[in-house]
């Protein structure tokens, strides 16, 4: 009997790898996921974080496959692995830890975790606001849910202290993602991701023939939100790990590509601010010589130099391409910035006579709403849906926060915080992408809360120490 219903279930496997591959793969993974949980959870939690980089290759697989509601069954799929993941972490974790990370907070950063923790909490009070309880859940996920979970997991994976033998693999995965990314900037998308991209956006994905990288995401916007941050964090590594150097660097250099290749302008200016906050840590750090001065300098020469050229090279392929180009150096004079600028000033004037907010889910383009309206600015998709009450403690939260941990950082040494020092400069690349669209609710929020969650852990824990 048991024979028979071994040789059952294998040959019901083997069926269903052979008809449905993507998602026999899918399930894998997460089952996988939940295997290291148990056994090993901060390499499940990394895995389950870099997983959200291969959203848009699942969509379409899954479509492709037939089976129902694909992309929701890619959201679920992948929501189960990070909850388990982080679940992981939480069983392993030391009961000590949250009034260990109280104890090794100061007080303005104890100020931004209060009101960061009142925002949640305001959040959950919000979800009818607008009148449809499903959207207003899904609106919770989106933002408040993944911030929520992802800086505790990052927090816990820090607390683990398996993160620094876990580089390499990082490293590797972020390689796979950008790799992929610039293979298809110079080959083109595939037809399923070309349709899920057009499928899921209203904003233009072709300029001049030439179409927008998106890579293994859903969109190009999902693209650059991912891979912005991961370049910092790379260069980062890159500039303080002399054992990570070259692996760090080819994949800081494939990041780089693929932002080029989505034409999304906000990418580059994350990166310019991102970049910005990381070399002036490391040159303004207490006994920082010309080495590491020489160093910086290389680095963000052969930025400039490659991002120039990729945007001459871009901006040259038709006349669309050059206006946009254009717009880069005469910001004012651009027309799809002057749209964003009525945008923020109609939404501006929503708030004011509707101060308590639309409603979680009613605002940004992966709430599902037909009537969903959109902002164009993270921060205003917020104040617009929260009304000013919920706004402000998350805006607030958010600056005291990553001010307090930049103050931390230059006292602690950067060279020595390396994983805070690519994640915070990730945090302000991705914080300043906020400005030009609805980037709280795409994939790379996943990597960059996570990344939030390491700083805290890095800086609050080794205070700590330090205190006994």
């Amino acid at each position: 009997m048991l024979a028979v219903a071994g040789g059952t279930a294998a040959a019901g496997t083997a069926l269903g790898l052979a008809l449905y591959p993507g998602t026999a793969l899918l399930v894998a993974l997460v089952v996988a996921v939940g295997v290291l949980a148990v056994k090993r959870p901060a390499a499940g939690f990394v895995v389950a974080v870099g997983l959200f980089a291969f959203e848009g290759t699942f969509k379409v697989r899954l479509s492709i496959e037939g089976l129902p509601a694909p992309l929701a069954v890619t959201a679920l799929a992948l929501d189960v692995g990070l909850a388990a993941a982080v679940l992981g972490l939480v069983l392993h974790s030391d009961r000590s830890l949250p009034g260990r990370l109280w104890r090794g907070a100061r007080r303005f950063e104890r100020a931004a975790l209060i009101l960061l923790g009142l925002w949640l909490v305001l959040s959950l009070v919000q979800v009818p606001v607008g009148g449809d309880l499903a959207a207003g859940v899904m609106g919770l996920r989106l933002a408040q849910g993944y911030f929520a979970v992802c800086v505790l997991g990052g927090v816990l994976l820090w607390s683990t202290g398996g993160l620094d033998r876990l580089w390499r693999g990082v490293l590797t995965g972020l390689g796979v993602v950008a790799g992929y990314a610039a293979l298809r900037v110079a080959i083109g998308p595939s037809g399923g991701e070309k349709a899920l991209a057009l499928f899921g956006s209203d904003t233009p994905q072709e300029f001049g023939g030439a179409f927008r990288a998106v890579g293994s995401f859903s969109g190009a916007f999902g693209l650059a939100s991912f891979l912005v941050p991961a370049l910092v964090l790379s260069l980062a590594l890159a500039l303080t790990r002399s054992d990570l150097r070259i692996p760090a660097g080819v994949v800081c250099a494939l990041c780089l590509v693929a932002i080029l290749g989505s034409q999304v302008r906000a990418g580059l200016f994350g990166v310019v601010a991102g970049v910005a906050v990381v070399c002036a840590l490391l040159l303004t750090e207490r006994g920082a010589g010309k080495r590491r001065a020489v160093l910086v300098a290389a680095c963000v020469t052969g930025l400039a130099v490659i991002v120039v050229g990729g945007v001459l090279v871009t901006g040259g392929a038709s006349d669309e391409t050059r206006e946009r180009t254009r717009g880069l150096v005469f910001p004012t004079s651009d027309q799809s910035l002057q749209m964003r600028f009525d945008t923020w000033e109609h939404t501006v004037k929503e708030a004011i006579a509707e101060p308590l907010g639309s409603g979680l889910g009613t605002v940004g383009r992966a709430s599902g709403r037909h009537d969903a309206t959109y902002t164009d600015n993270s921060y205003l998709k917020v104040l617009r849906e929260q009304g000013f009450l919920g706004a402000l403690p998350f805006i607030a939260g958010l600056i005291v926060l990553s001010v307090a941990l930049v103050v931390g950082l230059v006292g602690a040494g950067p060279s020595a915080h390396p994983a805070a020092l690519g994640a915070l400069g990730a945090v302000a690349a991705f914080l300043a992408m906020f400005m030009f669209a609805e980037y709280i609710e795409q994939p790379g929020k996943v990597l960059v809360w996570s990344l939030l969650g390491v700083a805290i852990g890095d800086l609050f824990l080794t205070r700590e120490r330090a205190q006994r």
